[in-house]
């Protein structure tokens, strides 16, 4: 890549690294205000509207987190903002089927990729939404 002339970001654009940072930050800090430890994580479901990362969002966190390896996880990406739903459903179907368990619910959007340039008012409001990011932790316990 380096000899191409066209720059590493090519492959790898800074946006993935912004998701790390806001991933890592809001999620060690809804750990530490509920005293979950990532070893205590039995569902992991981790939504982005529109990235579809390599690798995926979800291996991301588990490996940052050293999770266990009987972990579940869920990767929903480039399913759009109906995948919020959709995560819900996971945990919910799960919690109904296995009790005392602790899920990670984590939704996001990046929208870099698609920035709008335009002067259409209408258009303008997702960038100011460029990366953020949903973070919950259900539990199916007392």
């Amino acid at each position: 890549m380096i000899s191409s002339g066209i720059g590493e970001e090519t492959y790898v654009p800074r946006m993935v690294f912004e998701m790390d940072e806001f991933f890592h930050d809001t999620i060690g800090k809804l750990l530490a205000r509920s005293g979950v430890k990532p070893d205590e994580i039995d569902l992991l479901v981790v939504k982005v509207s529109m990235l579809a990362a390599v690798p995926s969002p979800t291996s991301r966190i588990v490996n940052h987190y050293k999770m266990r390896d009987d972990v579940r996880t869920f990767n929903l990406t480039g399913m759009g903002c109906s995948a919020s739903l959709i995560s819900v459903g996971i945990v919910s179907n799960t919690f109904r089927a296995q009790k005392n368990k602790v899920a990670l619910v984590v939704t996001s959007e990046s929208l870099s990729p698609n920035w709008y340039a335009g002067n259409d008012r209408s258009m303008i409001l997702a960038n100011c939404h460029r990366v953020g990011a949903r973070f919950c932790s259900p539990t199916s316990g007392p």
